[in-house]
């Protein structure tokens, strides 16, 4: 029996199985933060339907009040600057825009829309008050969510770079990136300096359009000075995106061993493997991602090979009962997802083997083999 939110799951994603539809979902596979979108990316660009992208949801995007260019009034905000820089346009005839946005499939199955916007909310509230109905979009995926919120900072306003990220904006990303950090087994305590010297180097570069390192690092600096030393324990290991591709890799072995990357990016062999965080990302984006591959291979007889490898955000896990239950939960969301894989017809891609990392809490817990993948039913 078909469920109402798997029939909304496989309407999402159904336009993907003709030749126009495998062309709408062609990604841009985004791993690491760092890739600037520019003007020579309108090449790739597809003409979006506005009505299938939601860009009200509160955290669609890291920056979207944006904030005045002068100081004086309404109509010198930076929303209405957009807005009368696309009338121009029209008007004389030239582009509505010289880079595209960024959008990706959107994470919740039940949404109305198809996608969410990544970067561009500006642009697309200036589209809809100059009464176009579509826009030039770059549907992009991401390896990590860590990835996704870099990116956007990392975008924000090259070319207009005092306005690009406030200090709400850096204070929150030190926070995420040091609590990242102390989940990935720094201890706070015996490794203060190592944090302050990672996260000072990873966020200055995050948003180097209008921070400088110094400044940067200053800030790293008080977050700490405000913390009690016994402010967080760390319970259990966690992962990496990397992390998880290496290991997964060794663990499937066979042509999946030769794969360094997560994705198409790491394509070789006609074999692809995906590392999910299955705490916070939803399966039905791999099933968009899985709608892709097949349009990609569309013309070919040769079929593509998957390969799972899925692990939690461990740190939030306190007990091994919590950890089983959170494996099973997410084994049924694997079987719903390939049940709609059958159903929507994707015969060239196969997901060949799904296996969950080991696990172990931090000092004295209960320790699972590393050496041993812990299998997912297919």
């Amino acid at each position: 029996m078909v469920t109402a939110q798997q029939s909304n799951f496989e309407e999402a994603f159904s336009t993907a199985l003709t030749t126009e539809g495998a062309h709408r979902y062609r990604a841009l596979e985004i791993e690491c933060f760092n890739r600037r979108i520019i003007a020579e990316d309108m090449s790739r660009a597809l003409d979006i339907p506005i009505e299938e992208i939601d860009f009200i949801d509160e955290g669609a995007q890291s920056r979207q009040g944006g904030g005045d260019y002068a100081t004086s009034a309404e109509e010198k905000s930076h929303l209405m600057q957009v807005s009368q820089t696309i009338a121009n346009r029209l008007q004389t005839g030239r582009s509505t825009l010289d880079v595209p946005i960024v959008v990706r499939l959107h994470p919740n199955p039940d949404a109305p829309q198809k996608y969410i916007v990544v970067l561009g909310n500006h642009r697309i509230r200036g589209f809809v008050k100059n009464g176009l109905k579509s826009i030039p979009a770059i549907i992009a995926t991401f390896s990590d969510p860590k990835t996704l919120r870099r990116f956007q900072k990392y975008n924000n306003d090259p070319e207009a770079p005092a306005k690009a990220n406030s200090e709400d904006d850096l204070l929150k990303e030190i926070d995420d990136s040091i609590l990242e950090a102390i989940e990935l087994g720094y201890d706070p305590n015996d490794n203060k300096k190592d944090i302050i010297k990672l996260v000072t180097t990873e966020v200055s570069e995050v948003v180097a359009n209008n921070w400088s390192k110094q400044q940067v690092a200053l800030r790293v600096n008080n977050w700490f000075d405000k913390q009690d030393d016994t402010f967080y324990t760390p319970k259990v290991k966690a992962y990496t995106c990397q992390d998880a591709i290496r290991l997964g890799a060794q663990m499937l072995g066979g042509q999946y061993a030769k794969l360094e990357k997560s994705g198409n990016a790491g394509l070789k062999g006609r074999h692809v493997l995906y590392s999910i965080d299955v705490d916070s990302t939803n399966l039905a984006t791999y099933l968009g991602y899985l709608m892709m591959l097949q349009g990609s291979i569309a013309n070919h007889n040769a079929n593509i090979k998957v390969g799972l490898v899925l692990r939690h955000r461990t740190a939030k896990i306190s007990d091994y009962e919590t950890l089983v239950q959170k494996r099973a939960d997410a084994a049924r969301s694997v079987v719903e997802m390939l049940n709609c894989v059958k159903r929507l017809g994707i015969k060239k891609v196969i997901v060949d083997k799904a296996i969950f990392l080991p696990q172990y809490m931090a000092e004295g817990s209960y320790k699972e083999d590393e050496c041993a993948p812990i299998p997912c039913p297919l």
